[in-house]
């Protein structure tokens, strides 16, 4: 599957040193706030991102500025989600900007507060935003993002598994949380279902969730045809793994599967099972601080050798 060639509004990073300095907005909607948590600040910036077809996309970024930079981490959220995905995000993202990492944690097209029409983006829209986010924070952050890695959390996996050998020099490591690298295989027979198509045919669409997400036959379609196989962990970067057991949406199984077949052929491969965890690693205060752990350690370890 091909990406077309997209580039984000580009801004200029006034700081040439390893401290973090986000640039002033262009569009002058950037809103910035702090918090004191485990006694270090973290600043949260609220920024809109446009991309070459102006579709403005809605960005977090965090960063302590107390600390020298270690790299920059993208978050790629989940199917019909948004940049905190539920909270799971947040809890990831402080504590890799404690530990000296800049974060950006960014709602798909259509979704959350980004721009666009949800329904009728293609995979390959997707995937052109992650990579496009990917050049704007090198050129914007060209200090900070010497290392730069991202985190998907289950859909968004895929858009970072279909987009990295377009961004292979860009990226240095991955993290997949509950990934759905086969949506073929572990998320399309959940849709395809009688109610769902009697819905598209009278309305257009069906709605999913409590945020009743608008699903019509573009979405429906990329999740009948994705799938990228038994090789999906076989990536040219570093990549850490990470599932619940208990998952009941993305089975653990599918995960398992194309570990054992990766492994073999892989020198940087990690997968962690975590027991009794649901598919957000719920409950949050036996996981989160788990997971957020883990993951920072493994984005710090990584960063060394960038």
């Amino acid at each position: 599957m091909k990406t077309k060639e997209r580039t984000a509004t580009q801004y200029r990073n006034p700081s040439s040193g390893s401290h973090l300095s986000p640039p002033a907005s262009e569009e002058g909607d950037s809103t910035r706030t702090s918090s004191l948590e485990s006694r270090t600040k973290i600043e949260s910036e609220q920024r809109a991102i446009r991309v070459d077809d102006s579709t403005c996309l809605s960005a977090q970024i965090r960063f302590d500025p107390s600390q020298t930079c270690r790299g920059t981490v993208v978050f790629v959220h989940g199917f019909c989600g948004d940049k905190r995905e539920n909270g799971l995000f947040d809890s990831i993202s402080d504590r890799c900007a404690r530990d000296g990492f800049l974060t950006l944690a960014y709602d798909w097209r259509g979704l959350g507060e980004s721009d666009g029409d949800f329904p009728s983006a293609r995979m390959e829209d997707h995937m052109g935003d992650f990579v496009s986010l990917i050049h704007w924070v090198k050129e914007n952050y060209p200090d900070q993002s010497r290392s730069t890695f991202a985190l998907g959390f289950s859909l968004g996996a895929a858009v970072i598994g279909l987009a990295i050998r377009e961004l292979r020099e860009a990226i240095h490591g991955i993290s997949y949380l509950s990934p759905a690298v086969r949506p073929k295989v572990s998320m399309w027979p959940r849709y395809d279902r009688a109610e769902h198509w009697a819905s598209i045919r009278s309305k257009g669409f069906f709605p999913k969730g409590e945020k009743q997400v608008p699903i019509g036959e573009t979405i429906m379609g990329y999740l009948r045809d994705t799938d990228l196989g038994l090789n999906a962990f076989h990536l040219p970067v570093p990549l850490l793994i990470c599932h619940g057991e208990e998952d009941s949406k993305i089975d653990i199984r599918h995960t398992k599967e194309i570990y054992q077949t990766c492994r073999s052929s892989r020198g940087d491969l990690e997968f962690r099972a975590i027991p009794r965890a649901s598919h957000s690693f719920r409950p949050e205060n036996e996981y989160w601080p788990q997971i957020s752990s883990l993951v920072s350690q493994w984005f710090l370890d990584r960063a060394k050798h960038a």
